[in-house]
């Protein structure tokens, strides 16, 4: 009864507690610079620190964005202005709560992007950058203000508090992973038993209000997929901000900020919707992506390979199977395996197929693996580890739903709750799963597991460059799916859309047909292809080149950053040198390494670099590369139970 009583009380007293009280002031009119003030209350005690953090959500890297802070002010309860003193990326407040501290924040983007803009016609603001953290009061709720310029609304994932210009949240870490956009905005909402979703899109003063109600019925199948594979959803609302002309996504607690093309609303956006499911899967795993530290010592410290994979791989993987379903299609999950596995072997991390390797690299610097990509293969052969030892009766899905009814939605389940619920549902093998793959790097034992799920991945080696070449079959016939504009096939003639006839004069019967024909082709050798488009038939013939690695590391400078060991680095390129030219190719920016090390001709490349004011040339020897392709089918030999478990696949993965 005593610990009953005292845990009553604890709650009580923690409830009671006042919010932290931030406040935003913009003016269009002054687009370099925004208001942001902090009232700390009475209640909170000791010295008082205001820290701006390092972390970023859905992150694994960690950056310092104090030098935004141009100003700052702080006057005491009754209004007395007292001093700040400023140590870094810390501002120490010479007297104690309650306070009111004002700071000018500087270093606005007015460019739009998905992060973070601040334009005469409407703004997003990105909490990380802007708000800071009142020193040891991480866990006491806040609340925030927006004064906005006047014919501005405000759309926000966080609950209102009282009115349209102010929001409430249950810590600091829910308040700086809320994206605010204002402005002008078009709004659509579909309810799912009684769970709010939003799309805003921000118009930026454009006349015209577009319609969405195609890609509101896709979202809307895709949230009932996900209620079907999961359970209900565990938030309460779900935004989506939409930014029209330009790239990239950013996913939040329970909010996706994306952009998309100029007049793309009204019909259908794959890339949108399928980030829209992967950012509906990550709401269940809130637990996991909480920092574990808001602000941290050492920027580039690498977390655990088991947060990493379940933050950013799980919820790709459970995004593209609700998905998939929405849409009718479960089979089409072999197929997107494979490609998934496929571009993991071939990422020159990932030599040895182990995620838990390639994610350990992320400790560097330099880009290393996606870890989304790296997560989504583990996820899928956890997936299916989980299969085999419960003879197809329990699956990945099956293990996180349960942790989403045995936890509270605000604080969520961590990877390593995950590790512990699947291991008690799969026993001693699933166990051992995390210890080898997460924990340690072993790679992936992909051919034993799709034995055992009555699957089979044939890979093929192509040892030239690769042409870019994907195809797909319809009707009996294999077509051109895919094919790169630079490529040498494109710039031949062929086109998307193409009937290949023949390849090397063999009439292909199934896009894999196409992969075996290319690999067995060597540098110099010439490719000849028959296609028919419309009612003529054409041929195409290229020269295969060789496939060749180059890693070279650069910044938006075009300066190399913490070259890796190898021949770029032999060779004498170092760190600061300023990268111009791969032989003939101009670089300006870091994809035009890949592009230009696929033009090579022979063993050597050139490359033009500016070093302490001056031109030079080094000579690089380039060492050849693979590229791995294959097809994922089903096994003929299969067992039953390997049959019964690749069912259980096929029929769509719960």
């Amino acid at each position: 009864m005593h610990i009953t009583l005292a845990a009553l009380i604890l709650v009580t007293t923690i409830g009671a507690q006042t919010p932290i009280a931030y406040r935003i002031a913009l003016d269009p009119q002054t687009l370099s610079t925004f208001t942001v003030s902090v009232v700390v209350p009475r209640d909170v005690s000791g010295d008082l620190r205001l820290l701006l953090p390092t972390w970023s959500p859905r992150s694994w890297r960690a950056s310092s964005w104090g030098e935004r802070v141009q100003t700052a002010k702080a006057r005491d309860g009754s209004g007395n202005p007292i001093g700040v003193t400023r140590d870094g990326d810390v501002l120490l407040i010479n007297g104690r709560a309650p306070v009111t501290v004002t700071i000018q924040v500087g270093q606005t983007i007015q460019a739009l992007g998905v992060r973070e803009y601040f334009t005469t016609q409407g703004a997003l603001l990105d909490g990380t950058r802007s708000l800071p953290l009142v020193g040891g009061a991480a866990d006491r709720p806040c609340t925030i203000q927006i004064d906005a310029p006047e014919g501005w609304e405000i759309a926000c994932p966080l609950p209102q508090a009282g009115s349209p210009q102010r929001f409430k949240a249950t810590d600091y870490a829910a308040l700086v992973d809320a994206p605010i956009m204002l402005g002008d905005l078009s709004r659509w909402k579909f309810d799912l038993k009684g769970v709010p979703h939003e799309l805003v899109l921000d118009r930026q003063g454009k006349e015209g209000q577009p319609t969405a109600e195609r890609l509101l019925r896709s979202l809307e199948g895709v949230a009932k997929a996900h209620e079907s594979m999961l359970g209900e959803a565990p938030y309460k609302q779900w935004t989506l901000l939409m930014v029209e002309g330009v790239d990239g996504e950013r996913h939040h607690r329970n909010a996706l900020t994306i952009g998309v093309d100029e007049g793309a609303i009204g019909g259908d956006i794959p890339e949108l919707i399928l980030a829209a499911s992967i950012s509906m899967a990550s709401t269940r795993v809130a637990g996991g992506a909480r920092p574990a530290a808001l602000v941290q010592a050492d920027p580039l410290k690498s977390p655990k390979t088991s947060i990493l994979w379940f933050t950013r791989g799980w919820p790709r993987w459970a995004g593209r199977l609700a998905l998939l379903r929405a849409e009718g299609r479960p089979t089409s999950w072999c197929d997107d395996l494979c490609d998934a596995i496929l571009r993991h072997r071939n990422h020159s991390l990932a030599d040895r197929l182990s995620p838990a390797e390639a994610s350990r690299t992320l400790a560097a610097p330099w880009r290393g693996l996606d870890p989304s990509l790296a997560g989504y293969v583990l996820s899928a052969a956890l997936d299916m580890t989980i299969r085999d030892a419960t003879k197809a009766k329990k699956s990945l899905s099956d293990v996180v739903r349960d942790l989403i009814l045995r936890t509270d939605p605000a604080i969520g389940f961590t990877a390593d709750d995950l590790a512990a619920a699947a291991a008690a549902i799969g026993g001693t093998e699933v166990k051992q799963f995390f210890a080898r793959h997460t924990e340690s790097t072993d790679p992936i034992p992909w051919d034993h597991l799709f034995q055992r799920a009555g699957l089979h991945l044939e890979w093929i080696q192509w040892r030239v460059a690769d042409p870019t070449l994907r195809c797909t079959a319809t009707d009996g016939k294999v077509l051109i799916s895919r094919l790169r504009r630079r490529s040498t096939l494109y710039a031949a003639g062929a086109r998307i859309g193409d009937t290949i006839l023949a390849v090397n004069q063999r009439r292909p019967k199934a896009p894999l047909d196409v992969d075996r024909q290319i690999g067995r082709m060597r540098p110099g050798q010439k490719l000849r292809i028959d296609v028919r488009r419309g009612t003529k038939q054409r041929s195409f013939r290229v020269t295969m080149s060789a496939a060749h690695r180059l890693r070279i590391p650069l910044d938006d400078d075009m300066r190399v950053r913490n070259l890796p060991p190898g021949p770029a680095r032999d060779a004498g390129l170092a760190n600061g040198d300023t990268l111009l030219k791969i032989d003939n190719t101009r670089i300006s920016r870091e994809r035009d390494v890949r592009v230009s090390a696929g033009r090579i001709k022979g063993s050597k490349a050139a490359l033009t670099i500016i070093r302490n004011g001056r031109r030079r040339q080094i000579t690089v020897k380039v060492p050849a590369g693979v590229t791995w392709r294959g097809a994922l089918t089903l096994d003929p030999k299969a067992t039953p139970e390997a049959r019964g478990v690749r069912e259980a696949i096929l029929n769509g993965p719960e």
